[in-house]
């Protein structure tokens, strides 16, 4: 049908196409950013795990030790949350304070080597 010289079954046939394509591309939008979320989330869990069994494992070198690595996981994770996941240069000193007490830990009994073996 002519509406006033326009084609209204092409223009709707036009419509539909792209609003179809359009779609599409906003589904496979959506779920490639949706993987990456996922894939950030499985990261972010694996720290935390890893920081929760550092905490628990140092406290086989004593409350003191366990104490001060406390404090230092408390300080690095209070500086992630501070930051965006892009400014991780920002938290990445105070990573390095805590690789820093584990590698001067003590290592006195054969326990302590099994759990330092670990870490």
């Amino acid at each position: 049908m002519d509406l006033q010289g326009i084609n209204t079954e092409g223009v709707s046939t036009l419509l539909s196409i792209t609003t179809f394509t359009f779609a599409i591309v906003i589904g496979f939008l959506i779920a490639g950013r949706h993987e990456r979320m996922t894939t950030i989330r499985s990261h972010l869990r694996e720290n935390d795990a890893f920081l929760q069994y550092l905490y628990v494992s140092s406290g086989k070198f004593g409350k003191k030790k366990q104490k001060e690595c406390q404090k230092l996981i408390d300080a690095y994770v209070i500086c992630q949350l501070d930051y965006d996941l892009n400014d991780y240069h920002k938290s990445n000193p105070l990573l390095i304070d805590l690789l820093d007490f584990v590698l001067s830990l003590r290592l006195r009994t054969k326990r302590e080597e099994v759990v330092a073996d670990h870490l």
